[in-house]
């Protein structure tokens, strides 16, 4: 495929890797500690914390991840995501494999598939954008359908699994705290322009607008950027075009734009 990507995580200082249910990540994909960090110990790596803050639609559940503030600005930084209410906390060593995630569909085996990871974006290198793209088109396989990531601020959230519906459901409310998170129920609708093809939740299709066109400039790759109303703008290069997604978050804005793909070859 034309958009095979590198997948590369690198693990170092104080952090967390948040793991859920219904949707999986790949934390084997390339993890590279940086030799000039050592590991968070003792008070370092408890740094972060993970728990449960209430229901969400259709029996979700809203996780809230809270990790060191390393831009300086503020001591911590909270993200909420929204999951499936099934999914349950994994207990492992965090030298093991299962260890880098806290929630799972398996409590007793992650398997590293329908889980999410959230961390410091800081931490990590990635050679592709924001948005859900199909597993077969990294570079190095992974046991999940789907994966992609989406960024809140500077703390990313990415996700896999076998479910489309549920890796969107979940990229899509990733969201800093205090912030609302957009309706995404309902399967997610295909939508068709100039030979793009672009994901859309229908609950919240009114309050979203995407724009497919001509390519100006260099390739764009669906990162979120606040416009002057409040709302978020994520722009991707796709083919010979480029899609712009507007919405009320920026998780959203970065998934619709960096979701899509050309409908024909070529």
């Amino acid at each position: 495929m034309g958009d095979r990507r590198r997948w590369r995580w690198v693990v170092v200082g104080a952090v967390l890797v948040l793991a859920v249910a219904a949707v999986a990540v790949t934390l084997r994909l390339r993890a590279e500690p940086d030799p000039s960090e050592e590991p968070p110990t003792g008070s370092e790596a408890s740094d972060v914390d993970t728990r449960v803050v209430g229901p969400a639609a259709d029996g979700w559940q809203t996780l809230e991840v809270e990790l060191p503030d390393h831009s300086g600005r503020n001591g911590t930084v909270r993200v909420l995501v929204d999951v499936p209410g099934q999914w349950a906390r994994i207990d492992a060593e965090r030298d093991s494999v299962c260890g880098f995630y806290s929630f799972g569909a398996d409590p007793d085996d992650c398997g590293e598939n329908e889980v999410v990871a959230v961390y410091d974006n800081a931490l990590s290198d990635y050679a592709f954008g924001s948005g859900l793209r199909p597993a077969a088109d990294y570079d190095d396989s992974i046991s999940s359908d789907w994966l992609g990531h989406v960024s809140v601020g500077g703390i990313d959230v990415t996700v896999a699994s076998d479910d489309r519906d549920v890796a969107l459901r979940v990229l899509g409310s990733a969201r800093p705290e205090g912030q609302t998170a957009p309706d995404l129920t309902g399967a997610w609708a295909d939508v068709e322009a100039a030979e793009v093809s672009y994901p859309v939740p229908p609950a919240a299709r009114d309050d979203l607008q995407v724009d497919v066109r001509d390519r100006s400039g260099p390739r764009r790759y669906a990162e979120g950027e606040q416009t002057g109303s409040g709302r978020w703008r994520a722009v991707a290069t796709v083919g010979r075009s480029d899609v712009v997604a507007t919405a009320a978050t920026r998780a959203l804005a970065e998934l619709v734009a960096g979701s899509a793909r050309r409908t024909r070859a070529g």
